[in-house]
């Protein structure tokens, strides 16, 4: 999927645990120009316990993307994804906040990859996330779909995810 971006942006991806965001993302932050880095609540969930599925780290990895968000945005340097499920809208408010104080605009990539398939792909991780977290994930963010154009980004995009793994 190829998104033209502005020069400076967040790029904020949504969807449920295992829609497809993080590969999405990566794809993302390599064609996009200028230099483009991946914040994700993933990484830091893994380095704050060692498991990047560890829920319970999800405060702590929230708390260190955003701050590394605020930098980066107040750097004006590069663009940033930031990789994480974003399935309300208070958890999107809060990038958009950050972004917007320093006047970056944030692009937002909602990745509606159907139920059954996020919840087929936890079979495969060693750690999965519980049934019922995906389930919260995506009904959340499909109840707010339909207003996500009016929650102020510079940008909606909609995809169904990426090919089966």
């Amino acid at each position: 999927m190829h998104i033209d971006l502005p020069d400076h942006c967040v790029v904020l991806m949504a969807g449920a645990s295992g829609a497809g965001k993080s590969t999405l993302a990566r794809g993302i932050a390599r064609t996009a120009v200028p230099e483009t880095v991946i914040e994700s609540y993933d990484r830091w969930r893994q380095l704050l316990t060692g498991d990047p599925h560890e829920q319970s780290a999800t405060p702590g990895a929230v708390g260190a993307v955003h701050t590394i968000l605020d930098a980066a945005c107040l750097s004006g340097r590069l663009s940033m994804v930031v990789d994480g499920t974003h399935s309300t809208p208070t958890e999107r408010a809060a990038v958009l906040d950050i972004a917007t104080r320093h006047q970056v605009p944030v692009v937002l990539v909602a990745v509606l990859t159907p139920l059954r398939v996020c919840l087929a792909r936890q079979d495969s991780r060693a750690r999965p996330v519980p049934a019922d977290t995906v389930t919260r994930q995506f009904s959340n963010l499909m109840d707010g779909i339909a207003t996500v154009h009016t929650e102020g980004f510079a940008a909606v995009h909609l995809t169904t995810g990426v090919g089966g793994r």
